[in-house]
């Protein structure tokens, strides 16, 4: 149990034991500049998450009573009882996304690859529509925003959600506080002994699950101040500012905006304290949901937003979250990491059975000194069993070294990408306007690369919010004609070989990440003739910040990502990234990581 020294009043909570470990955590640290591999100290909290990926609320609620079921899906006894027809209707080893997330992808690729991108689209490229009052969900749009294939697509990507705390109320109900209290969050209180419970505590006064972005900077709660919609459901967590001892206005007064898709939340905002396992973010301010206009929010399990990106995105001169956490020394190593549930077999054939694990023969590369194999034979996907971790890692979720590299302008989580290649041919020159090749035309293909090399750093931008990988103009359309959709089966590596992301690291190497057809392509479908699609989508960077393409959750299921701001300066963050490890030891050891989490359930409607 985590105990706290608390002045609830005053909004100053102070973990006594997080304290005297961060201490230590920080007397050890090595200057940001001087590590090329991350140590691989543990994390100080594992924030289990959920992956939302549309099929319903009965699908989701399903999935996480599985979760907190005490049965491996891996288990002997689980893999004999389980269905054989069933599991080999399925196309083994490819990436799999909801049937309506693989129809509002294919809408969308069709969409645009019908547009022609003229003089007038292209004066647009790049820009997003904002004000002070009006800020999107992504700072990332296409050429047509109105468009309803990508309306539609942006309301179905996959959200990874997971509870927070808000603001602190005293419990029991009427209790006389002293000047040291103890704090007792979810976990805390369950293992509390009676007496800690029946003495004077704080707890949190909501109880919100929300979608954690490295995309954005917007923090959103689900508030009492919704009286009509989606937000004013009995069904719904929601936050009560009059109830917390720690709210307080806002130095600005006025209503946010924020669009989520097809929707749109509305609302003021508010200062108050952040609760997330054994630490606190005071004084944070954030917007409190009033309105939620799109049927969008009607089946979405989401209570709030809470974007993990960097100051010059946010909107006003807030404080995001991760600076947050900086400031009040919450965690000791300022830096997060996402673990991503996946399922895929190696191109031999499938596993012997589901919940084994063995290497892939051929070998793809990974990042560090070792330079093992990537393992490609993995258990069965679990939408319940991802993670953001706190402070550190846990060797359980990756394979290998955690290898930095820098970031390349602190506005996204964007590293420098040297090149990207379908097979042996490089098209990352294709993300360039056409109009820029003016007077190059009479120089080689590898010269114009050249040139432009000297010109342009490209980015690899590294999102949890997005759901797929993402090109942009010429490239797009070179990616859809190369790598077309056709039933799994028939895949091979000559139709569709390799592809290749080279990115930069600390150390100004090159490092190339080769994803195989079965880590790129895509079925949301069931039988032996489904049809995989090419997991890509059409988005424009903002001029100001790109050229670059997205790494999505597609690609962070495949690679284990830590988000690292150094000593908090913007200048330091750095992106480490390992093969992620999907065999059922990982599973197993979130399970016990996370055993006192609770799962995502919704009060009963009256």
């Amino acid at each position: 149990m985590t105990v706290r020294s608390s002045f609830p009043w005053q909004g100053c909570c102070v973990s006594l034991i997080l304290v005297a470990l961060i201490g230590n955590i920080e007397a050890g640290r090595e200057s940001p500049a001087e590590e090329l591999f991350h140590s691989g100290y543990e994390a100080v909290h594992v924030t289990r998450l959920h992956r939302y990926e549309h099929e319903g609320m009965a699908s989701f609620l399903e999935a996480e009573a599985r979760w907190s079921a005490h049965e491996e899906i891996g288990s002997t006894l689980l893999s004999r009882a389980r269905p054989r027809q069933k599991l080999e209707r399925r196309p083994q080893g490819f990436v799999r996304v909801s049937k309506l997330q693989e129809a509002a992808l294919k809408a969308h690729q069709a969409a645009f690859l019908e547009v022609t991108f003229n003089s007038s689209v292209s004066a647009t490229a790049g820009r997003f529509r904002s004000s002070d009052a009006l800020l999107r969900y992504h700072s990332l749009t296409v050429p047509d925003e109105t468009h309803p294939a990508e309306t539609r697509l942006t309301s179905l990507e996959s959200q990874y959600i997971g509870q927070i705390g808000v603001g602190s109320v005293l419990s029991p109900r009427g209790c006389q506080p002293s000047e040291s209290l103890i704090y007792l969050g979810p976990a805390d209180y369950q293992a509390a002994s009676e007496e800690q419970k029946k003495a004077c505590h704080v707890k949190d006064e909501s109880l919100v699950w929300v979608v954690f972005d490295t995309g954005s900077t917007n923090i959103w709660v689900s508030s009492v101040l919704c009286q009509e919609g989606p937000c004013a459901s009995s069904s719904r967590n929601r936050y009560n500012r009059s109830n917390s001892r720690t709210y307080s206005p806002a130095a600005k007064s006025g209503l946010l905006q924020i669009e989520f898709g097809t929707g749109r939340i509305t609302g003021p905002e508010a200062v108050d304290d952040f609760h997330i396992g054994p630490f606190s973010v005071y004084n944070q301010t954030f917007g409190m949901i009033q309105t939620e206009e799109g049927r969008v929010f009607e089946e979405i399990p989401v209570e709030g937003i809470l974007g993990l990106a960097f100051p010059a995105m946010a909107a006003n001169g807030i404080r995001p979250f991760v600076d947050g956490i900086i400031q009040n020394k919450a965690i000791g190593r300022n830096e997060f990491a996402f673990y991503f549930s996946h399922a895929f077999q190696p191109r031999g054939g499938p596993c012997p059975e589901f919940g084994t694990f063995q290497p892939e023969g051929a070998g793809r590369w990974m990042s560090g000194r070792q330079g093992r194999r990537i393992l490609e034979c993995r258990g069965p996907d679990d939408v319940a069993g991802n993670a953001i971790f706190w402070g550190g890692v846990d060797r359980a979720f990756y394979s290998g070294d955690i290898e930095y590299f820098p970031v390349v302008e602190p506005y996204y989580w964007a590293v420098q990408l040297k090149d990207f290649k379908i097979g042996q041919d490089s098209l990352l020159h294709l993300l360039l306007p056409e109009e820029e090749q003016t007077g190059l035309e009479h120089l080689s293909h590898r010269s114009q690369k050249q040139a432009r090399g000297e010109q342009t750093t490209f980015k690899a931008i590294v999102d949890t919010g997005t759901t797929f990988f993402t090109a942009q103009g010429r490239l797009f359309k070179e990616v859809m004609n190369r790598l077309t959709a056709a039933p799994c089966s028939s895949l091979t590596e000559q139709s569709h070989p390799d592809i290749t992301y080279t990115l930069v690291n600390t150390a100004g190497e090159a490092r190339d990440f080769v994803l195989t057809n079965k880590q790129y392509m895509l079925h949301g479908g069931e039988g032996e003739d489904v049809e995989c699609t090419p997991a890509f989508m059409m988005i424009q960077v903002p001029a100001a910040h790109g050229p670059g393409m997205v790494l999505g959750e597609v690609f962070l299921r495949i690679y284990f990502a830590v988000f690292d701001r150094g000593s908090g300066a913007v200048q330091e963050a750095r992106l480490g990234l390992a093969p992620a490890m999907h065999d059922t030891s990982a599973k197993s050891r979130l399970k016990g990581l996370t055993a006192h989490q609770p799962v995502y359930h919704r009060p009963t409607t009256s």
